[in-house]
């Protein structure tokens, strides 16, 4: 028994220094050899208990799901009121005292897709068990993606907020308006953005763009950079001091790309909140057409947190600036959680392929911006 005590003491005790190290930097930078340094540990010991990195990264991410699934399976509370309560609590609270652990799962969502897929699972069985019915893929969407995205931003971002009033919004709406005009909303004519400039920095760009969406970051080099564009490694540094410097510009110039398409194509003759549905819409069809975006400011998160954070906060801006007829004075409360569900139904309709009619789902999504969750 003592043996097999000692045998788990020092199994933590790499997987702590694995949480303290992943939480800290991003996976491709940490070996194992940091990883048993760090715990005071010889390397081969690593190997008493893992194969590899990957299976102690993952180590980590099954322990998340288990402190989530668990709050999630507590007793059941009496009304859908209190059960989003609970729910609230389980996303925000829990997400702020295991933050370490939060920030190695933001991580391997994207690293290691399955992961998503199981968070998806745990949360529409709790979501069908809390209704007593199957949820539509609309209200999984609606209920989950600003929660989380305004969960993320208040722990990274130290945005400031209720959890009372978020859950106001949730099951009241956000805007007062209705959505009335479907046909106008999904109109199928967008204007394109003019070319990038042909110019050398702007090459670099495109160049850049192209590689990290197919490789990450990671795994290409400036030099591949550099030839792709059809210069030399001299000419790549004249422009950018590190390869960190140049992929933040690249998150610029798609956040800014981005804005301009959906600014340039929003009808704005429209109520608030068929804009905002309309808006949701553009912003799946541009990424629906420049896949590589998504990854690539996902993966600078964990590169150039600051500037992702930059990129975050000028979506924030500009939905504030344009916020009419919402039911709630905290606009940046209400801009947060609008842009969190335009980027979840974006990333379950383009990579997880589980919305299958992408205007009706957004149709309802709308409905319930206006009305909140049915009850």
């Amino acid at each position: 028994m003592a043996k097999q005590t000692g045998k788990t003491v020092t199994k933590e005790k790499l997987i702590l220094s694995a949480l303290d190290l992943f939480s800290s930097r991003w996976y491709e930078t940490v070996s194992i050899a940091e990883i048993c340094r760090h715990a005071g540990l010889s390397n081969g010991i690593f190997y008493n208990y893992f194969n590899n990195k990957e299976k102690i990264f993952k180590e980590l991410l099954d322990r998340y799901l288990v402190i989530f699934s668990d709050r999630l399976d507590e007793q059941v509370e009496t009304s859908v009121e209190k059960e989003l309560d609970r729910f609230l609590s389980g996303m925000i609270e829990d997400g702020k005292q295991n933050r370490q652990l939060v920030t190695v799962y933001r991580e391997g969502q994207y690293r290691f897709p399955k992961y998503e897929k199981k968070l998806r699972e745990i949360c529409i069985h709790y979501f069908s068990r809390m209704y007593g019915r199957e949820i539509s893929e609309a209200e999984y969407i609606f209920l989950i993606s600003g929660v989380r995205f305004v969960s993320m931003r208040s722990i990274y971002d130290k945005l400031e907020f209720r959890s009372d009033v978020l859950k106001k919004l949730i099951l009241n709406g956000m805007f007062s308006e209705k959505i009335e005009h479907e046909n106008a909303i999904f109109k199928e004519d967008f204007t394109a953005l003019d070319s990038p400039d042909d110019n050398s920095r702007s090459r670099l760009i495109e160049a850049g763009i192209k590689l990290f969406g197919k490789r990450g970051f990671y795994n290409v080099n400036v030099y591949e950079v550099a030839k792709e564009a059809g210069f030399s490694v001299g000419t790549f540094y004249l422009y950018f001091p590190t390869k960190e410097d140049f992929v933040a510009e690249i998150v610029r110039t798609i956040g800014s790309r981005t804005r301009h398409f959906i600014t340039i194509n929003l009808d704005t003759s429209l109520n608030r909140a068929e804009q905002e549905v309309q808006g949701m819409y553009l912003f799946y069809n541009y990424f629906l057409q420049h896949k590589s975006y998504y990854s690539i400011v996902r993966e600078a998160e964990f590169v150039v947190n600051e500037e992702v954070t930059e990129y975050y906060d000028k979506f924030e801006q500009g939905y504030q600036k344009s916020l009419s007829h919402v039911k709630s004075r905290n606009k940046k409360l209400v801009a947060n959680a609008l842009m969190g569900i335009a980027h979840y139904f974006g990333i379950e309709s383009i990579f997880s392929r589980n919305v299958e009619d992408v205007r009706a789902a957004l149709f309802d999504i709308g409905r319930m911006l206006s009305s909140g969750l049915p009850r």
